[in-house]
């Protein structure tokens, strides 16, 4: 019988073995947690756990390739800003595992939303034993130099025709249009959606993210992939690069250059810079970019056809910022958190995930 917490990528390619070397340590790397609220952090909802030296064993998969070679498994790299901060993700389901490269002799940063036998909850971290010994620190990494820069919605090619939708504000609630992007903003995106102030119902919220820890982790990759979710019909985002499936289009007035960006070699230029991982059925798409991980929509299954379709609302400009100022409200089974719908049962819906080791 395994008594070892194991972290993993939900495609399990991925896998450690973490074993404290004494009680002091509390036996968990939670211990010594934290939320970073850097941009990064912020859009992949990532919760920090700490082993120290020797705590941290490969059972499977290679954690970073050599500099000369190309394995398949690695894990991906991804730095910005000053570059001295490495994060690394699966490439191949895209969830982010370590902060430092792996190496037995130092302490090593792990997410713990990839740790597969941790009651993960935003409770967990507030209310249990665990947390009178070791509370999760806040590091306000975000005040550090040089500042992120949000996309702007003129950097996407005919996002303005969204806000020329007529009558916007005559939408229950009324409606605005939210500007978006992965990390890295290879994948950027305008939306036509309610307003993030206004309380918005999130279907399907499956994963931990800093303030707010949700709980469909058991099933699939949005668990564990810092996801938050909003369904706002695809005919209503429009993506940079295009996406060649029916999503906003501009005006007449403006038909013939859109139909230019819609030319075969243009339709595929989305699909070289994202990642898609399906799992159990197969039904359903996770799209990540393969540059910093980040998921960015969900598609297939009942999406078939285009609607409708899971776009990942922690990407949206400013979006940590609404989650922080209702903390507070999370709570039981019922509460919603500024509105989004807490999925509690998920975890024990089949198939359940299993560690395979």
């Amino acid at each position: 019988m395994h008594t070892s917490t194991f972290l993993s990528c939900h495609c399990q390619q991925h896998v450690l073995a973490y074993n404290p070397k004494d009680t002091a340590h509390s036996g968990h790397p939670a211990t010594k947690g934290e939320i970073c609220d850097c941009s990064y952090c912020a859009k992949r909802k990532i919760v920090w756990g700490y082993a120290l030296a020797g705590e941290l064993s490969i059972v499977r998969g290679v954690l970073h390739a050599p500099v000369d070679g190309k394995i398949s498994m690695a894990l991906t790299e991804y730095r910005f800003a000053t570059k001295r901060t490495p994060h690394y993700f699966c490439s191949t389901c895209g969830t982010h595992l370590l902060g430092t490269a792996y190496d037995v002799t130092k302490t090593i940063a792990i997410s713990l939303l990839a740790v597969r036998n941790l009651p993960a909850d935003s409770q967990f971290f507030r209310t249990n034993e665990l947390s009178q010994k070791a509370p999760i620190v806040i590091r306000r990494a975000s005040l550090l130099s040089p500042q992120y820069t949000q996309p702007l919605i003129n950097s996407i090619p005919f996002a303005e025709h969204l806000v020329d939708v007529e009558n916007l504000d005559d939408f229950d609630p009324p409606r605005k249009v939210l500007v978006g992007a992965c990390h890295c903003q290879v994948v950027k995106f305008a939306v036509l959606s309610r307003d993030i102030e206004v309380p918005v119902i999130i279907e399907d919220v499956y994963n931990i993210n800093g303030e707010v820890m949700t709980q469909k982790f058991a099933k699939n990759s949005g668990a564990r992939n810092g996801c938050l979710w909003i369904f706002p019909g695809i005919h209503n985002v429009l993506f940079s690069p295009h996406f060649p499936i029916p999503s906003f289009i501009p005006p007449s007035s403006v038909a013939l250059p859109w139909q230019e960006i819609q030319t075969a070699e243009n339709l595929s230029t989305l699909a070289n810079v994202t990642t898609t991982y399906k799992f159990n059925q197969q039904e359903i798409a996770h799209v990540f970019c393969s540059t910093c991980g980040c998921t960015v929509f969900e598609l297939g299954g009942e999406n078939v056809g285009g609607m409708p379709f899971g776009l990942n609302v922690a990407l949206i400009n400013d979006f940590s910022v609404y989650l922080e100022n209702y903390a507070a409200e999370v709570s039981g089974t019922e509460k919603r958190l500024g509105g989004l719908r807490i999925d509690r049962d998920a975890i024990n819906e089949e198939p359940r995930f299993l560690l395979k080791l």
